[in-house]
């Protein structure tokens, strides 16, 4: 994951943020911010025997304009025989909701979008988004509208122009 500043009207150096959050030989694909974008929660992930990515779900604050240690979110989120990515958080009224993307047990189908409350600074037991998103294919890359109250997300499942497709709920 690498930043790059804005500063009079002109982007800074592209640099990669400190290895309190990349660390090598791990793939960082996905993040996202809270509103005030001092919250960071990304997917740290290894290429297995098979060649398939297994990920996790990390946070980090930023405190005093540094990055603390990440810290691995909980098992009822991680788990090691599935993969958890692509997290977005939004808020929902007054409460910060993570949706994320994995293969978890009791899932749909492949890949199924998944969500959490967070409650008294952690994220409760995962929730499917449903058969209304869901389906035995894949269902990624989850992006809630809070203006709109709208999740966009992509499926290779769902009725459309063929492989993923944009879909909203």
């Amino acid at each position: 994951i690498y930043q790059s500043l804005l500063k009079n009207d002109a982007y800074t150096e592209i640099v990669a943020l400190k290895n309190v959050i990349n660390k090598s030989n791990y793939y960082h694909p996905n993040f996202t911010f809270n509103k005030k974008r001092d919250h960071l929660i990304f997917s740290r992930c290894l290429r297995t025997v098979d060649e398939e990515l297994l990920c996790d779900l990390y946070e980090t604050s930023c405190r005093n304009g540094k990055w603390t240690k990440a810290t691995i979110l909980g098992n009822h989120i991680n788990g090691n025989d599935f993969t958890s990515t692509q997290p977005f958080l939004a808020e929902m009224g007054n409460s910060e909701v993570l949706y994320f993307v994995s293969n978890r047990p009791q899932g749909m189908g492949d890949m199924d979008i998944w969500f959490s409350v967070l409650g008294d600074g952690e994220f409760g037991e995962p929730i499917n988004a449903g058969s209304g998103i869901n389906t035995a294919g894949n269902e990624v890359t989850p992006f809630y509208d809070a203006n709109a109250k709208v999740l966009y997300f992509s499926s290779d499942e769902w009725p459309g122009v063929g492989g993923y497709d944009i879909f909203r709920s």
